[in-house]
């Protein structure tokens, strides 16, 4: 009855007052735009968030760490092979029925069928290397035939290094005879080995052939030996 009295004074007195269906229509529009101003920061909110990890991709990287060892060093081995003190061999021939070899000049010895040669030369061996094989052996390149008379030349260089033997007279505990006829295998050494090579170059005689060899000639002054590893 009050709040009747209340309504009928206000129209006496000229005052509309809002319908209840109107008062709950302002109530939910208020409450709605409420919602919507949450809604509108969460969202500005969370683009400012997604712009700031946006932002950072171009820098970004995974965790990472390091740390030094004390893995100690690591030493190249060496191969080699010289003339003792940088002398030169000697040559010898032992003719024909004879067992008496005789020091010859090379350069200027002219050899028969029968006549055996035979070079010797010191060595300086250095193999070091914890798994290090290597091979020694004659480089058969540098006993060249000559230019002059080339068909008898190369005749001589064939017969030459067909009876061609290597040996070592004694042999250091690093080197022994190889799988290959006149070479040599060659294994690690703590110093370098100094050892005594002859090369043996026998001149067949009585063979067939041997007039192909006459007037020939072989430089055997560039002779040299080649030290390779496995």
């Amino acid at each position: 009855m009050r709040g009747r009295s209340h309504g009928a004074a206000f129209q006496r007195r000229g005052i509309a007052l809002p319908s209840l269906d109107a008062a709950c229509r302002v109530t939910t529009r208020h409450q709605r735009n409420i919602a919507m101003n949450k809604l509108t920061k969460g969202a500005i909110a969370g683009a400012a968030g997604i712009a700031l990890l946006l932002g950072g991709a171009g820098s970004f990287a995974l965790w990472n760490g390091s740390a030094s060892a004390s893995a100690g060093q690591i030493q190249s081995g060496t191969l080699s092979v010289a003339k003792t003190n940088n002398l030169d061999g000697s040559w010898q021939n032992t003719p024909n029925g004879s067992t008496t070899p005789a020091t010859v000049t090379i350069s200027s010895f002219k050899a028969v069928p029968g006549d055996t040669l035979t070079f010797t030369q010191k060595l300086d061996v250095t193999a070091i290397g914890d798994n290090l094989n290597a091979t020694l052996a004659v480089d058969p390149t540098s006993i060249v035939a000559s230019a002059t008379n080339p068909t008898a030349s190369a005749a001589l260089r064939t017969a030459l290094l067909t009876g061609m033997s290597v040996s070592i007279p004694s042999l250091p505990t690093n080197i022994v005879a190889g799988g290959t006829a006149n070479t040599f295998t060659v294994t690690n050494a703590t110093l370098p080995q100094t050892v005594t090579v002859v090369v043996t170059l026998p001149f067949p005689r009585g063979t067939a052939g041997d007039n192909t060899t006459q007037a020939g000639s072989v430089d055997l002054s560039g002779l040299s030996f080649t030290l390779t590893q496995n």
